[in-house]
């Protein structure tokens, strides 16, 4: 890879860690709102040291592990089912292209909702 490339990709994200360092340290902004990226960076390697980080983030990937695991056993003998079924597909492919339609992001609210996340 080019060195000039690498400094062009690297530049913006400098300079705006430079400029959140300038403005948490000047005080134009509460340490308690956007802490320094000093701060953040004591906090990450806290959270490292002392395992509540990788505990957290392991808990993270078994229940995203889980959440595809589920997926797939439902969904790919569902979606087999409706690929052999003119009735099944019929039945179920309007709620299936309605929800599809749908982001995902906009679903995050109910989901919180209905399962009290």
């Amino acid at each position: 890879m080019n060195v000039t490339r690498i400094v062009r990709a690297a530049l913006v994200p400098t300079v705006l860690v430079l400029l959140w360092a300038l403005v948490t340290t000047v005080g134009r902004v509460d340490a308690l709102f956007v802490p320094s990226p000093a701060a953040v960076a004591r906090a990450l390697r806290d959270g490292i040291v002392d395992g509540p980080l990788l505990a957290h983030a392991g808990a993270t990937v078994r229940r995203a592990g889980l959440g595809f695991v589920i997926a797939v056993c439902l969904g790919a003998p569902l979606g087999l089912a409706i690929g052999r079924s003119a009735r099944l597909d019929a039945l179920l492919s309007p709620t299936i292209d309605f929800l599809r339609a749908i982001p995902p992001t906009a679903l995050l609210p109910l989901f919180t909702l209905l399962f009290a996340l």
